[in-house]
């Protein structure tokens, strides 16, 4: 790892702990974990592309990839304050972060 990528990862772990908020996940299989994450309602375009519309909203959880470094499966859950949010789907994979639609 690289003195950018260290400085970078530094970042945005401190940014998840000062604007998100812990969460504890759960995998199909395995131990819980506990990580900070941030929950937001956003929009999702239909069909995607150059021309779409906002067809509804819809809530979704982004996890640092330093924390769980895949992609989740529906039906895992994140634990957030006393809500439980299910895994719905992945939105989003870049090599920092995931996004998934959660319900």
């Amino acid at each position: 790892m690289t003195s950018t990528d260290t400085i970078f990862e530094t970042a945005q772990s401190r940014i998840y702990q000062t604007l998100g908020a812990p969460a504890v996940f759960t995998p199909l299989t395995g131990a819980p974990q506990d990580l900070y994450v941030v929950l937001r309602e956003e929009e999702s375009f239909q069909p995607g592309g150059f021309q779409s519309a906002v067809c509804a909203t819809e809530t979704v959880v982004r996890y640092m990839r330093a924390d769980i470094d895949r992609k989740l499966v529906p039906g895992e859950t994140f634990t957030i304050g006393s809500a439980v949010y299910t895994v719905r789907a992945m939105r989003e994979w870049t090599s920092r972060r995931g996004k998934a639609v959660v319900s």
